[in-house]
């Protein structure tokens, strides 16, 4: 019996995987028949990603996860290119309620005319985010969707690293399944990872590295860390304080008032 629920679960998420992919190919099409590549080229490194560090009984599940972040995508784009079409299907001006997204993408754009008039004075800008999109997607970009779609790698492994952070600390797989729900469909996430931002990487690079410290695995939680230190400095500090939680027995050894001090410390620094 338990065999016949798991397989017709999978059998359920399978269906939904290739219907949402069924889906964003059909919008895809509707706004650049060119991006199709991008959208494969973004399923191939999310395929050997996931075979890279990612259990097997999760592949099905991530998947439609990124499928999903993909249709989400799509339809924001969309939806923003009506609302303000002299953006090109990003999130507007600077300031208002426009964020970075255009001036990244008029960074790595090879086509002029697909940049928002207003970004262009950003062609070619030297930052690190830039760089690291131009290795993500090592071709030419010429609609906004070419580089839209690799870049929700950065978030579609979120839920799973939730997932097993949270079953790491909690031992608890039905906390963990609802921590991984929350995260997929968390607002914030979602606002600041399904366009051309930075956010979406942090948040997965954090997660992961404190999952990968928790399980010991240094080497990965030093990568981890370096790419997050590249990428947002600032961010960074996140894990490089996180292996203060294993000195716990050092911050509450001695008088209450020492404690105090060296946690004192801790926060300040």
């Amino acid at each position: 019996m338990r065999l016949t629920l798991l397989n017709s679960r999978k059998y359920y998420l399978l269906f939904l995987a290739g219907a949402f992919s069924i889906l964003n190919i059909f919008l895809i099409l509707l706004s650049n028949y060119q991006s199709l590549f991008s959208y494969a080229y973004t399923i191939f490194l999310f395929t050997i990603l996931q075979h890279l560090i990612v259990e097997k009984e999760f592949f099905i599940r991530n998947y439609l996860v990124l499928q999903l972040y993909v249709l989400l995508a799509l339809l924001l784009y969309q939806a923003q290119l009506v609302i303000m079409p002299d953006w090109n299907g990003f999130s507007g001006m600077y300031g208002t309620v426009g964020t970075d997204d255009s001036r990244y993408y008029a960074g790595v754009a090879d086509d002029i005319s697909s940049i928002p008039t207003i970004a262009r004075g950003y062609i070619g800008m030297d930052h690190s985010f830039v760089k690291f999109l131009n290795v993500l997607y090592p071709f030419k970009i010429t609609h906004p969707l070419t580089i839209l779609i690799p870049n929700l790698l950065g978030i579609g492994l979120v839920p799973y690293f939730t997932y097993r952070t949270s079953y790491s600390l909690t031992s608890d797989h039905k906390t963990s399944k609802t921590a991984y729900i929350l995260v997929m469909i968390c607002p914030v996430i979602l606002s600041n990872g399904l366009i051309l931002m930075r956010d979406g990487w942090t948040a997965i690079l954090i997660i992961a590295g404190i999952y990968y410290l928790l399980e010991k695995r240094i080497f990965q939680y030093i990568i981890a860390f370096l790419l997050l230190s590249y990428l947002r400095l600032g961010s960074s500090i996140l894990l490089a304080i996180a292996p203060l939680f294993y000195l716990k027995r050092f911050f509450f050894s001695g008088s209450l008032f020492l404690q105090f001090l060296k946690i004192s410390a801790a926060i300040i620094a």
